[in-house]
């Protein structure tokens, strides 16, 4: 007799899928069955039997469950199979984190390991029906045979066997195995979610399994759309509900929603007192905007006036740090009715010139001209074919193109023309005039390929030993080819070369916005294409990776450059720091406006998913819309431990604040904290014992190292390191604080991890903000001067520096030890941190050995961390005990590391060693050049603040010790570019205006468009400070007796 356990109806389902289940007995035996609920779903019941014939051979391991009869048009039974499955053979209650992980992927292997070969990923109509608008990689690889259904509790485990359950979704044609494995881990983690989400993030789950957010976003499209064919589209269903093999009785499903029912009911006083808090939250919030409305205006109304935002500028540097401050306290107000302002001189040309890169760049090419007729004869002269791709150019530009090569210092080359059929006429006539030229070679192709084949073409026709690379409205310095022939005599086994570069009018008569770039720098180069104008290649490995490829059109030279430095070595790159390429800037060219070519954005993308393919590495890319490039985010692999590792005395408020938020900030759950003490007070011991027991109750890990000794930074990071157990280092300052940043700020640890677990990552730093979350601490450490500073110091990280420094990735000669990880293994490898560095350079002396083994110092600027920077220790320039102790560390690393002192790779020597800001090497102006004038008492008196005198400061630090250096604009509505504005100190004694230089600023008249000389309205000035009497001064700008306050103070000691 026939006896029904269990029934299951799929009536949520599309009416040709729709069956029900059965669990029954009969005659002593248990069975399952499946039956068509109506006539649409008969076929179904005939597609699982051939699923379950198409199962059979395909495991290695495994056996597929066999129906026990010839089935009937509307049923197919199966038999009973009682075991446990194979999710629930793994104890994730008791087992740790990576345990689990490891027993998943070794579930996972049993499940996927076939006999049959796997093929590549080809669209098929069955593919694009089951999963519309989903389109995988040609890549990926394919089961000849999917059973679509491989989620662990569909996989039995009966006396030591495995038995598949379920063939109700089996196809033979094509679908990712990848996708398969997903639905798994997607299934898996979903249910098992209460013992996961708390040791580790879907993210991090799904990464672990070597899934990228762009993976992760395929397939789940995927998972939509399958559910979407099975369930119609807009129906409703919840996805764990429909794979989920419960036994239980229909009572208990009840009993199970009442339960829930009443936990609900339960957590509506706390749900509702919840609520309340945050009204209240937000009416704060609404108070807070509504007294900061006056400051807002006055911000929005410098952002609208400036097409690149102002930004503001203070730097702590050696006995200078303090005597800069921000204040937006309370401005004058502006009196009366204004009167007409008086016309006042211009500057001059010559004024302007001064300060100008074309002159100044032009006065060094004279001397580096003179330099070169100096150079003994090479001895080494390589044939340089330049390949120059030709489409629908003007005479105007394809003629210097041409005539900048023919007319080379250097006199062993060929000028390789390609034309893609231009419907420009002059085009071939002038080619046709050049092709006499024996130097010259000309193909003319039949039909439009575009700027990859057009390349190609003329690739084809190179006989040069190495070829250059040109665009046909581009020019070449005269000396271009001579430098890089002089830099393969000094070493012949170079196989690319690359130099700085600048850009020209469309008329070709000015130059401006210079390229300097950094020596070879791969983490800079994969944050974008950096090397660029002019690149030389050695020919042999350009046709071995087979030139360029037309599917990476838009970014054609960045695609080509990412595979060919694939076949080299960085000893084999060099770079020229001169500029010896002229991009010129036309309408809707990529140099111009990016947004003018989208497909360049697309292609960039390609390039870079294809080269991280080749490479066998997993990454995410994510796009930075306002710096038009794809971030590269790392993977790590295999959910490894990470040691956070915090030296701290005698700070408990501060050292819980910096832990409260890594925990609270942090998704990534794979980390220990070791905290390294030396000797903290016995009441401050207890206070953090205490904590540190709060902080394991709730499942963080964190060891105590504490010994009574003195101060020494070195000692107390490598005690760390030797207590931890993580195969990566975080050294983190007491002093550092995460914030709220959204799901960008939560992944901060893994971002790091992923970038130190790269072969070539020395040490990883992050971006450091000051603790007002705007201003810049720590973006890199730069050589200035023979001594190593921060980058950009005091700047606002509220605008974009020099090529996106602040912005994207770079690498650095260091980063700074307050926030550094390195993998265990490389720190290990160059024997820790140097003790006898106790306090200062430390962390330097780190990065520059690592850059000794060839490894790479890289910031994360996606890793924003506040620094309340000295807390623990105090500023050393507020002791000349200190000082003399930061003088002989200093001296100390000159001594270890005497060739990075005297040069930084990756800051150009066109950059002066005297600022922060990347700014150039102009010659040092005297300070007499800039006029300090001390205002009578009446002239104090008679200023008042004018609306149509306005302005900012950009930039502003202290250029050493009694040298103030300010940089920014300042225009007189009506009068812009008169020589009238200058700088004002208004002191509580004494108040002082002071001289300025006129800087051209490109960006003043798109802001001010009805300003005829707004070009004209950049300044800069230096301040001799001994000139002031000692006080505060607030800087301001000042015309006639209108001034403008640039909401700036000076402190003057």
């Amino acid at each position: 007799m026939k006896h029904v356990t269990y029934v299951k109806y799929n009536s949520l389902r599309c009416p040709a899928f729709r069956i029900r289940t059965e669990l029954y007995e009969e005659d002593g035996k248990r069975f399952s069955a499946k039956t068509a609920m109506q006539k649409e779903a008969v076929p179904h019941i005939a597609r699982i039997k051939e699923g379950c014939d198409k199962l059979s051979g395909l495991y290695r391991d495994i056996i597929p469950l066999k129906y026990c009869n010839d089935p009937t048009e509307e049923s197919i039974v199966f038999p009973f199979i009682e075991g446990e499955t194979l999710l629930s053979s793994i104890d994730f209650d008791k087992n740790k984190t990576l345990e689990i992980l490891s027993e998943i992927s070794k579930m996972l292997d049993k499940i996927f390991d076939i006999t049959k070969e796997t093929v590549t990923f080809k669209m098929t109509d069955k593919f694009a029906e089951m999963f519309p608008d989903c389109i995988p990689g040609e890549y990926e690889e394919c089961s000849p045979v999917t059973n679509l259904d491989s989620n662990p509790d569909n996989f039995i485990i009966s006396d030591n066997k495995i038995y598949c359950i379920d063939s109700e979704w089996v196809y033979d044609f094509p679908i990712p195995v990848r996708f398969v494995r997903f639905r798994a881990l997607l299934y898996l983690y979903t249910k098992m979610q209460v013992f996961l989400r708390d040791r580790i993030s879907a993210g991090d789950f799904y990464h672990y399994f070597g899934y990228n957010g762009k993976d992760i976003e395929l397939f789940t499209a995927m998972e939509d759309r399958f559910q979407e064919y099975v369930h119609g589209k807009g129906r409703k269903y919840i996805y764990t509900g429909n794979y989920e093999k419960s036994y239980a009785l229909f009572k208990e499903h009840e009993e199970e929603a009442a339960a829930n029912a009443a936990e609900l009911n339960a957590l509506k006083p706390e749900t509702k007192a919840l609520r309340d808090e945050v009204a209240a939250l937000r009416q704060q919030l609404a108070e807070l905007t509504e007294q900061n409305n006056a400051k807002d205006a006055y911000i929005e109304h410098i952002r609208k006036a400036m097409h690149n935002p102002a930004y503001a500028a203070k730097v702590a540097a050696k006995k200078t740090g303090s005597k800069i401050r921000h204040s937006f306290d309370g401005t004058a107000s502006n009196t009366g009715q204004p009167a007409e302002l008086e016309t006042m001189p211009l500057y001059s040309e010559e004024e302007v010139r001064n300060y100008n890169y074309e002159t100044w760049m032009t006065d060094k090419e004279k001397e580096d001209e003179k330099k070169r007729a100096q150079d003994a004869p090479f001895t080494y002269n390589p044939l340089i074919s330049i390949l120059v791709p030709v489409y629908n150019v003007l005479d105007k530009h394809l003629i210097p193109c041409i005539e900048s090569v023919l007319n080379q210092t250097y006199k062993n080359i060929e000028l390789c023309l390609s034309d893609d059929n231009s419907s420009f006429p002059n085009v071939r006539k002038t080619l046709e005039r050049y092709a006499s030229d024996e130097r010259v070679k000309v193909v003319f192709r039949s039909e439009n390929g575009r700027i990859s084949r057009n390349t190609n073409s003329a690739l084809e026709v190179a006989t040069g030993e190495f070829c250059a690379l040109l665009d046909c409205d581009d020019t070449l310095a005269p000396f271009a080819l001579y430098e890089v022939v002089k830099k393969l005599n000094e070493n012949n086994t170079l196989d690319f070369i690359y130099s700085d570069e600048d850009k020209i009018d469309d008329d070709g008569k000015e130059r401006r916005m210079p390229h300097f770039k950094p020596d070879w720098s791969p983490d800079t180069f994969f944050s974008h294409m950096y090397t660029c104008h002019l690149g030389v290649y050695r020919t042999s490995l350009i046709r071995k990776i087979g030139g360029f490829r037309p599917e990476c059109d838009g970014s054609q030279d960045y695609d080509l450059t990412l595979r060919f430095t694939e076949q080299t070595t960085p000893d084999r790159i060099a770079h020229i720091p001169l500029i010896l390429y002229h991009w010129r800037e036309r309408v809707e060219s990529t140099s111009a406006d990016i947004e003018a070519k989208p497909y360049v954005i697309k292609a960039a993308r390609k390039a870079k998913e294809d080269a991280l393919r080749r490479r066998n590495v997993r990454a995410d890319l994510e796009y930075l819309p306002t710096r038009y490039q794809w971030r590269v985010n790392y993977i790590p692999q295999g959910f490894p431990l990470i040691s956070i590792i915090i030296p701290s005395k005698d700070h408990p408020d501060v050292l819980m604040r910096c832990l409260r938020s890594l925990v609270r900030y942090t998704e990534y759950k794979n980390y220990e904290i070791v905290i390294v003490d030396n000797g903290s007070s016995a009441e401050n011991k207890k206070i953090l014992e205490d904590n540190f027991e709060g902080l394991r109750a709730g499942g963080t890990t964190v060891k105590y190292v504490y010994n009574v000794e003195e101060f020494n930074f070195s000692h107390m990071c490598n005690a760390g390191a030797a207590a931890a157990s993580g195969s990566y280092f975080l050294f983190l300052n007491d002093d550092t604080e995460l914030f709220d940043r959204g799901a960008l700020g939560l992944s901060w640890l893994s971002r790091m991890a992923g970038q130190a677990s790269q072969a070539h990552t020395g040490a990883v730093g992050a971006k450091l903000l000051y603790p007002d979350g705007h201003t810049i601490q720590h973006c890199g450490i730069i050589n200035n001067d023979h001594s190593p500073v921060h980058a950009f110091i005091g700047m606002s990280d509220d605008g974009f520096y020099y090529f996106n420094r602040n912005a994207i990735e770079y690498d650095w000669l260091a980063v700074t030890g307050a926030c550094l990880m390195v993998s265990a293994e490389k720190f290990n490898e160059v024997g820790g941190f140097d003790e006898d560095l106790r306090v200062a350079y430390n962390d330097v002396d780190l990065c520059l050995k690592l850059l000794e083994k060839g490894y790479y110092n890289i910031v994360r600027t996606d890793v924003i961390i506040k620094h309340w920077e000295s807390i623990s220790r105090g500023v050393d320039h507020e002791d000349d005990e200190k000082m003399k102790r930061l003088d002989a560390e200093r001296e100390k690393l000159t001594k270890a590391h005497p060739s990075f002192m005297e040069r930084d790779p990756f800051y150009n020597p066109n950059f002066t060693k005297k600022s922060v800001d990347f700014s150039f090497d102009y010659p040092e102006p005297s300070l007499d050049n800039y006029e300090i004038k001390k205002l009578d008492a009446a002239s104090v008196s008679s200023l008042h603040d004018d609306p149509r005198l306005m302005g900012n400061i950009d930039i502003m630090f202290m250029r050493n010790e009694n040298v103030l250096y300010v940089e920014g604009w300042g225009i007189a509505a009506g009068h812009a570019g008169e020589k009238a504005v200058d700088l004002l100190l208004k002191g509580e004694k004494e108040s002082y205006s002071v001289t300025k230089d006129p800087v051209l600023r490109e960006d003043l008249p798109k802001a001010f468009p009805a300003e005829e000389h707004a070009l004209l309205g950049g300044f800069r000035s230096f301040v001799d400070l001994k000139k002031l009497q000692k006080g505060s001064y607030r800087l301001m700008l000042i015309r006639g007796n209108i001034t403008h306050d640039l909401q700036r103070n000076i402190d003057v000691d």
